[in-house]
């Protein structure tokens, strides 16, 4: 399939496993130019083998993206490596849960800093990039528990539905 994605510059955050992996391969094979983002090298290494067979181009940055300064140091390599930012696929990790009776205020934080706050951080900073070039495109992936939280799932359903509210703003 062709979706006239040939050369645009992609950041897939969450890019080791599950769904940004298969953003990660899919935009490859698409000769979109892939940074991929994970906390762990040596699954990010996997995937870049598999870039690398379709003859894809990509690198990885294994970083935590819940700091604004990792967020910087992604956007900061993707650009001096490919010239800029065209696509970004907001993915990163899964926040844990606990039962609302044993919920601590940290455990959102964390969901919040880890999901909410790193999509957002990241959208501001390849913004800019997408303007010069005048193209862009960011998709935020967000789970069901944004609009079906149960007792066990607070943390993941407040990260989600910020995420929705924010895509939609």
């Amino acid at each position: 399939m062709n979706l006239g994605l040939e050369g645009k510059r992609a950041i897939v955050t969450g890019g080791s496993r599950g769904i940004g992996r298969c953003c990660a391969r899919a935009l490859a094979q698409e000769g979109t130019r892939v940074c991929i983002v994970a906390r762990t090298q040596s699954e990010l290494n996997q995937v870049l083998e598999e870039i690398n067979e379709m003859d894809g181009e990509g690198f990885a940055v294994a970083v935590d993206l819940t700091s604004q300064k990792s967020c910087q140091q992604v956007v900061h390599e993707t650009v001096e490596t490919f010239g800029g930012v065209d696509i970004l696929v907001n993915n990163v990790g899964a926040a844990k849960n606990a039962d609302i009776l044993e919920l601590s205020a940290k455990c959102i934080d964390d969901a919040l800093r880890l999901k909410s706050y790193s999509y957002l951080r990241m959208a501001q900073l390849v913004i800019p990039y997408m303007k010069e070039s005048q193209w862009g495109r960011i998709i935020n992936i967000a789970g069901g528990a944004g609009t079906s939280p149960s007792r066990r799932n607070i943390p993941t359903g407040a990260a989600n539905v910020t995420i929705l509210n924010m895509t939609r703003a």
